[in-house]
């Protein structure tokens, strides 16, 4: 315990049931070591790199993980209270049963990772990347997930009550079955895709610091929350002739989406009719002013096209003719798909 063990080369070491507490490991190559049972409470592993690593029930109770690379790590059962995995990429990590009650784990990679049943309560998640993790089960009352990536991450059965889901990123998340009651909401962005059925919710804050309770004076009624919150897409088609000119496109588009919903306004599917013509179904909002919505695609459109054209003209002294030559042999699929994967919230 308390050895001085900084940069030291412990790859694939045997180190099961070592007592290692209060041990300086800044920055130390842990990869491939098997550190079962361990007592690593106390320790600086700072930036360490546990690549490989098998820590299954070891304790790491108040140790100092920051930045370090726990990246498809085995944890299971791992006391982790009170840690500092503050940055640390536990990118698909095995966390399942591991006790992580109060650590910071703000801004940590824990995209993929695996947090079904884990004790999170009060934990500081704060800014954390945990898309398409699984968290199913866990105990996140209390914890702070304030501007944290959610997108993807399964939340099914989860108990959140209390937690702070200000700012956080949730498109197609799943709160399923999960426990609602008493969180901070204050913009949070969801979808379509995200999934609210029978949540159990009798009331959140639409402010932070407890502030703005809804529904002021009573409590939601089973299946109220899911009904005024979960949000609903329809699908609209826009129709392009002669060409694409994709630049005139991306600008049309992009001023859509800050006009009618942002990443709720997504492209779903593409289609060459027989006429030549583009058709691009995109998803919009279900409360959205259809005809509006075309009328104002369109006028940016042309407008976009107006702009460029004029631009085109300037720059290579041609005329309408090859201008139109030039929007005729533009419709690329491939660009388009590109595009739209760039912008999609999924």
């Amino acid at each position: 315990s308390s050895a001085f063990l900084s940069r030291a080369f412990l790859g694939k070491v045997d180190l099961q049931e070592v007592d290692l507490r209060g041990a300086f490991l800044k920055d130390a190559t842990l990869e491939g070591a098997d550190l079962r049972g361990a007592d690593l409470s106390l320790a600086n592993l700072q930036g360490a790199n546990f690549g490989g690593a098998n820590l299954k029930s070891s304790v790491l109770s108040q140790t100092n993980l920051n930045g370090a690379d726990l990246h498809g790590v085995n944890l299971m059962g791992v006391d982790l209270r009170q840690g500092n995995l503050s940055g640390a990429n536990l990118r698909n990590a095995y966390l399942c049963h591991a006790n992580l009650r109060e650590a910071d784990l703000s801004s940590a990679f824990l995209s993929r990772a695996f947090l079904g049943k884990v004790d999170l309560q009060e934990v500081d998640l704060r800014g954390a990347f945990l898309k398409d993790a699984t968290l199913e089960g866990a105990d996140l009352r209390g914890a702070d997930l304030s501007l944290a990536n959610l997108q993807g991450a399964n939340f099914r059965g989860a108990n959140l009550t209390g937690a702070d889901l200000s700012g956080t990123r949730a498109f197609g998340a799943n709160f399923t079955g999960a426990t609602l009651t008493g969180t901070c909401l204050q913009d949070w962005q969801t979808n379509s895709a995200t999934r609210l059925n029978d949540t159990i919710c009798e009331y959140v804050y639409l402010q932070k610091d407890a502030g703005q309770r809804y529904p002021h004076g009573k409590n939601f009624a089973p299946g109220e929350f899911a009904r005024q919150f979960q949000k609903v897409r329809e699908s609209l088609e826009l129709m392009v002739a002669d060409g694409i000119d994709w630049q005139a496109f991306a600008i049309a588009f992009q001023d859509l989406q800050i006009k009618y919903g942002g990443s709720e306004i997504s492209i779903q599917a593409l289609e060459i009719q027989e006429d030549g013509t583009l058709a691009i179904r995109i998803y919009v909002p279900s409360e959205t002013d259809r005809s509006a919505l075309l009328a104002s695609f369109e006028r940016d459109y042309q407008a976009a096209i107006s702009a460029l054209d004029k631009q085109y003209r300037s720059k290579f002294n041609v005329g309408d003719e090859h201008i139109f030559r030039y929007r005729q042999h533009s419709t690329d699929l491939l660009e388009l798909v590109k595009w739209a994967r760039e912008r999609s919230p999924f």
